[in-house]
């Protein structure tokens, strides 16, 4: 008889229990795999393993390597004696941004540039909807409205030619450049 991985095939015990009601049971070696068998309940443990625990381990790093970095630039603003908004447009943007530099690079690499787009474009409007609005209904914020005129121009200006950029179909090494430039200028001017 067949039977699966995940079946046991027991016999009876000695003849003498075989009418008894309490029945000893001993597991046979298992025989062969059919077709008909479902598939091995430990390599699907294994495969939601292999993929849930590196990605909720990330998670964790992730949250940690956060709060880090944000006591760390605080601490930096403070003894500079620097705006934390300065700090905040500049160390921690910079920073948080790498896990998305990260991805966008291993992603254009592998030759899944959709992956790279959507990871830029979630990740902005993840954090002007949803990480602002969350914050704001957590603690209201109380920003210098200079400093929006200042830097929510720029913002839009930013949104704007990657959109250009993508209805275009390519972004290549020169506009690459450019961007990495105007970022360049836009650190400059304001600071």
């Amino acid at each position: 008889p067949t039977t699966c991985s995940f079946i046991l095939r027991t016999r009876f015990g000695p003849k003498d229990q075989r009418k008894s009601k309490h029945r000893t049971f001993y597991p046979l070696p298992i025989t062969h795999r059919d077709a008909h068998c479902p598939p091995d309940v430990n390599s699907g443990v294994n495969k939601m393993i292999e993929t849930w625990l590196p990605l909720l381990g990330g998670l964790l790093l992730l949250v940690l390597g956060g709060e880090f970095l944000v006591r760390g630039s605080v601490q930096v603003a403070e003894r500079l004696g620097i705006s934390p908004l300065v700090i905040g447009l500049t160390l921690v943007g910079f920073g948080t941004s790498m896990p998305e530099l990260v991805t966008s690079v291993r992603a254009a690499l592998s030759g899944a540039p959709g992956i790279a787009y959507g990871n830029i474009v979630g990740s902005n409007i993840a954090n002007i909807l949803l990480i602002l609005g969350l914050t704001a209904v957590i603690s209201p914020l109380l920003v210098d409205p200079k400093a929006l005129l200042r830097d929510g121009p720029a913002n839009a200006l930013a949104a704007l030619a990657f959109t250009g950029l993508v209805l275009s179909g390519l972004i290549g090494r020169e506009a690459g450049l450019v961007l990495i430039l105007a970022l360049a200028v836009y650190l400059v001017v304001t600071y």
